[in-house]
């Protein structure tokens, strides 16, 4: 549950990020597909002047690594409170592997933000994933996660189709 109300207890740039790993068929780190998120009230970035949560996708989590609001990397802004589904979705695209992150209001009926990310590369860096290599998901963890408790995660879900 995102809470932008007047009784939200968060602070300005107060983030979290939420990431999920492929791996290859012989259980090599792929690369990460990250949710950057952060808490807002100030007068820059999408939604600004608003109390919002400002999201973008990329390969790094972490403060030092990331920030929400990058305008390279098309940052939304969530204004109303709720619930929101975050999805991460792959697939091969010809002999690449691509990320795709999206957000989702609570009925699935609006897609408020969506992120290409790939081709996936071995280690991050290295070779580019190819389809017959991928393995599996490897995590879905919040790499990072400033807010207090009142962050509410209802359920986490992995599918997978063959």
């Amino acid at each position: 549950y995102l809470d932008v109300s007047e009784d939200a207890p968060f602070t300005d740039d107060t983030r979290f990020d939420w990431s999920v790993a492929l791996s290859t068929d012989s259980e090599q780190f792929v690369q990460d597909f990250v949710f950057n998120a952060g808490f807002y009230d100030d007068d820059t970035g999408p939604g600004a002047d608003e109390r919002r949560f400002v999201v973008s996708g990329s390969n790094n989590a972490g403060r030092g690594s990331t920030f929400p609001k990058n305008p390279d990397k098309d940052p939304i802004a969530i204004l109303q409170s709720g619930w929101y589904v975050f999805q991460h979705f792959f697939y091969k695209n010809g002999d690449e592997v691509f990320g795709e992150l999206s957000i989702y209001s609570e009925d699935c009926l609006e897609r408020v933000g969506n992120w290409t990310l790939g081709p996936a590369q071995i280690g991050g860096t290295g070779p580019v994933l190819l389809p017959g290599q991928l393995g599996f998901v490897r995590y879905g963890w919040f790499v990072q996660n400033e807010l207090p408790s009142e962050l509410l995660v209802l359920a986490d879900q992995l599918l997978v189709f063959p």
